[in-house]
């Protein structure tokens, strides 16, 4: 019988190859790979970071409460602080910007209740100031027009007679008058002027009458009037008279007095009536004997 010889350590080697070459590394890493991170075999704080592979960690492994914040955390809080500082500006922006715009509307109200007011203030005045105008044109109408009326009332007034006639003497006023001739002044209508000029010694007297055909007729007088018609007495329907002061010899009497004559038809006449009485032997308008000058005018 043969004797068996040991291997050499070539071939020791090779056969180990074979036997890991056939079996896998897997079948010979993962029993000491499982006891190099056993729990019971590894000490706290013995295996630093970097000899842990890469997400081979899970959360039964890892004591959450002890991790720290991951920089994408960070990142999120800060962007989402950042988000909230951002939104809190808009609405601080927003809300500065409806309080600019509340206080423009309050402004522009204030200035649109200001210009309105001002409007009506100068609407107001303008209507004033026409009011004013109107007035003055209405006043400055109603003068002209008073004007007018006035010039054509002395435009259609016409001169009466002028008549100069010496006294007619008597005892007494009614016995004179009586006596007396009459002076024609002239008319219009149904109504006659005329004077008369008397004495009683050496005081002469103008008298001026009216004589109308119209029952009724009103003669107006600055000191009265009376209702005359064609029998009425003479010195019932006196429209003037003039006389010379008292006791003055040479004294003269100028009078002028307005009248206006109305009878029931509707018929006007109205003027003015000129008296002067001279007494003595004055110089003036009258010579001679004369001692009454009398005239007027006469219009509608």
């Amino acid at each position: 019988m043969r004797r068996l010889r040991r291997p050499s350590p070539a071939l020791a080697v090779a056969l180990l190859a074979l036997l890991v070459a056939l079996g896998g590394t897997t079948a010979v890493a993962a029993p000491a790979v499982k006891r190099l991170i056993d729990g019971r075999t590894v000490k706290k704080g013995s295996l630093p970071g970097d000899r842990v592979k890469r997400d081979s960690l899970g959360g039964a492994q890892i004591d959450e409460r002890r991790l720290g914040r991951v920089p994408r955390a960070a990142r999120a809080d800060r962007a989402a602080a950042a988000d909230r500082a951002t939104a809190a500006g808009r609405a601080d922006a927003a809300a500065t910007a409806e309080r600019a715009g509340s206080a423009t509307r309050a402004d522009s109200a204030g200035r649109a209740d200001s210009a309105g007011r001002a409007d009506s203030a100068a609407r107001a005045n303008s209507a004033g100031r026409a009011d004013t105008a109107a007035s003055a044109a209405r006043a400055d109408s109603a003068a002209h027009a008073d004007r007018a009326a006035l010039a054509d009332a002395v435009a259609s007034h016409q001169p009466l007679g002028l008549v100069r006639a010496p006294a007619t003497a008597a005892a007494d006023p009614e016995q004179a008058l009586a006596a007396a001739p009459e002076l024609p002044l002239g008319g219009r209508g149904p109504f006659t002027l005329y004077a008369k000029c008397i004495t009683t010694g050496d005081r002469p007297r103008a008298y001026v009458f009216l004589r109308t055909t119209v029952p009724d007729t009103l003669i107006s007088l600055l000191g009265g009037g009376a209702v005359v018609g064609p029998a009425t007495r003479e010195l019932e329907r006196l429209v003037h008279f003039a006389v010379p002061p008292v006791n003055l010899a040479a004294a003269t009497s100028t009078s002028t007095a307005p009248y206006t004559l109305v009878e029931p038809g509707g018929a006007i006449a109205r003027g003015t009536i000129v008296a002067y009485v001279r007494a003595g032997d004055e110089p003036g308008p009258l010579r001679g004997d004369d001692r009454c000058l009398v005239s007027g005018t006469i219009g509608d």
